[in-house]
C-alpha cells in the first residue's frame, strides 16, 4: 500500500475542492499496510485456491483492507482477464454475524453467489441433507 502524498496543486485549488480531497482521503495505518502485506504474501504462498478471513472489531479497517486487496488483485490480474473473461480474480463479502442463533450459511451462499453475479440465483439447485438410503434430496433455495 503506497502512501499518496497531498497533491501540491490542492493548495490553490478551491475550498470546496480541499475539502472533498479530505473527506474521501484514507490513510494507511502501519498495522493496515503490513496486514496488506501478509495477505498479498500468503495469496501468492499458497497453492490453487485461497480462503483468507479478515476479523476484526468494528472500525479497525477490514473493510478498507478488502477495497485495496480487491483493487490490487484486480490489476495484477487484468492480461489474464482479457483471455480469460470468466475468471474471478477475487471474491469479497461480508458474512452477517448471527444475533442469536448459528450461522446462516445459506444466507452466505445466497451472498455468495450474488457477489459472483450468478443471474439464477432463486432458480439454482442445492443439494440438501442425504435421504434415507443413501439418496440425495434435492431442495430449492
Amino acid at each position: 500500500m503506497e502512501q499518496q502524498r497531498l497533491p501540491q496543486e490542492l493548495l490553490k485549488a478551491p475550498i470546496s475542492e480541499r475539502v472533498t480531497f479530505f473527506v474521501n482521503y484514507t490513510m494507511a495505518h502501519p498495522h493496515l499496510i503490513q496486514t496488506f502485506n501478509q495477505v498479498m504474501q500468503s495469496v501468492y504462498q499458497a497453492p490453487g485456491i485461497s480462503l483468507i478471513f479478515v476479523v476484526g472489531a468494528t472500525g479497525v479497517g477490514k473493510t478498507t483492507l478488502l477495497r485495496r486487496l480487491e483493487q490490487k488483485l484486480t490489476e495484477k490480474a487484468l492480461p489474464e482477464l482479457k483471455h480469460n473473461q470468466g475468471k474471478v480474480p477475487v471474491i469479497g463479502l461480508e458474512a452477517k454475524a448471527p444475533e442469536f442463533s448459528q450461522f446462516d450459511w445459506k444466507d452466505f451462499y445466497i451472498r455468495l453467489l450474488k457477489v459472483l453475479n450468478e443471474p439464477l440465483i432463486e432458480k439454482r439447485l442445492i443439494m440438501g441433507n442425504l435421504a434415507p438410503r443413501g439418496g440425495v434430496q434435492w431442495n430449492r433455495l
